[in-house]
């Protein structure tokens, strides 16, 4: 888990799933607070974790993978704003608190 902060306030968090051989999968939540600064802030933390070695000395992850609803516009906007690569959906994978079903939209970005 990563936590961002603006001097000593919280401004975001951000961390790692699904860690298996060489990607995992990505969780971001950016406060309001740091959304003017917010793709600096992503590029950063994608950036520190491509950076990780293991005990051998080479890089542990080479692909980040993120997965979010169809409706989150905002989230596919901003991880088009980092770069990310679109690559396709997953029809009804989600479902809401009232049963309704989402598909999921699923981005990748490789170091």
């Amino acid at each position: 888990m990563v936590f961002f902060f603006d001097g000593r306030n919280v401004v975001g968090f951000a961390w790692l799933s699904g860690v298996t051989s060489n990607f995992a999968f990505v969780h971001f939540c950016l406060f309001k607070d740091v959304w003017g600064r917010a793709v600096e802030v992503g590029i950063n933390c994608v950036d520190y974790w491509f950076s990780w070695l293991g005990a051998d000395g080479l890089r542990l992850l080479d692909i980040l993978i993120g997965i979010m609803p169809g409706f989150n516009h905002r989230a596919h906007r901003y991880v088009e704003k980092l770069g990310w690569t679109l690559l396709g959906e997953i029809p009804r994978m989600f479902k809401d608190t009232e049963g309704n079903r989402e598909d999921a939209i699923i981005y990748y970005t490789m170091r």
